[in-house]
């Protein structure tokens, strides 16, 4: 499909035009009424993105959301993100099937040329202002009746893509884990973290096969020094949604392919090594 773009002629239509939006009361407080109009004025889109059968995300809103979080309009974003919530567009639907596959199509624009690394980064950021918004609809699913589970989740040494570990981290949170989250730490760092505190699960992501050979290592490394010897480690990013063999290969316990399944993993893995440390025991 291709991009929307800002239509200059549509722009100018007056407030008069045909067919007004149904807007008072539609939309939350914080968006006024004049937003969502001209939003849909300067990207062509017509009253059937706004009124759908099913709160469901398209195409059409992935190249949309990629050309606002490039423009940088807040306000376009804000109204665009609120019109999905008013129309049933659930929290998780906005998380795993519109904002995760936005930073992939910015990722896919970058890696083919199509755009360069700095904009790619001023538009992740804008994303990541969305995914925070996203993040303030969610409430905790349980509070857990025990002490809760602890995970390290961390980008890959190198790696500079984080938003899906971001991803994980928000629904790990909602699951009750207790959830310590270095984006940006680097090999030294993490093998501190995991030798002086205990956690169940370490999360690591990676996005392309340049740093596939030093997160086997960091793998190993992280099973021989980690206090808590039955850690399991869980692998996930761009590489392991292609190739999910790979995890297996290099040592980890398991990848997933979004943030709610990494929970489910998790879990499944924590239990496992549990379950194993019980029999050696008895």
């Amino acid at each position: 499909m291709a991009d929307l773009q800002r239509n200059p002629a549509l722009r100018r239509q007056t407030e008069s035009s045909p067919e007004p939006l149904p807007l008072k009361g539609f939309l939350p407080d914080f968006v006024s009424a004049a937003v969502l109009p001209e939003l849909m004025r300067s990207y062509g889109l017509d009253r059937s993105w706004l009124i759908r059968n099913t709160p469901t995300i398209t195409e059409r809103d992935i190249i949309l959301f990629c050309d606002l979080v490039n423009s940088g309009d807040e306000h376009f974003m804000m109204a665009a993100l609120s019109a999905l919530r008013s129309q049933g567009v659930t929290s998780r639907q906005l998380l795993l099937d519109l904002l995760t596959h936005v930073a992939q199509e910015l990722g896919r624009r970058w890696t083919t040329d199509e755009t360069d690394f700095s904009s790619v980064t001023i538009a992740l950021g804008h994303l990541q202002h969305l995914r925070r918004a996203v993040a303030q609809f969610d409430e905790p699913s349980f509070l857990p009746s025990g002490p809760p589970r602890r995970a390290l989740l961390s980008a890959t040494p190198g790696e500079q893509h984080d938003f899906g570990l971001m991803i994980v981290d928000h629904f790990m949170h909602l699951a009750g884990w207790d959830v310590r989250t270095c984006p940006n730490a680097s090999t030294d760092e993490l093998i501190s973290l995991v030798s002086r505190n205990s956690f169940e699960i370490a999360g690591l992501s990676l996005s392309g096969e340049l740093y596939l050979m030093s997160l086997e290592r960091l793998v190993s490394t992280i099973r021989r020094v980690s206090k808590n010897s039955n850690i399991g480690i869980l692998v996930g990013g761009a590489l392991f949604v292609e190739r999910p063999e790979l995890a297996l290969l290099i040592g980890a316990d398991g990848t997933a392919q979004n943030g709610q399944e990494a929970v489910k993993q998790a879990e499944r893995i924590a239990l496992s090594k549990a379950s194993a440390s019980e029999q050696l025991m008895e």
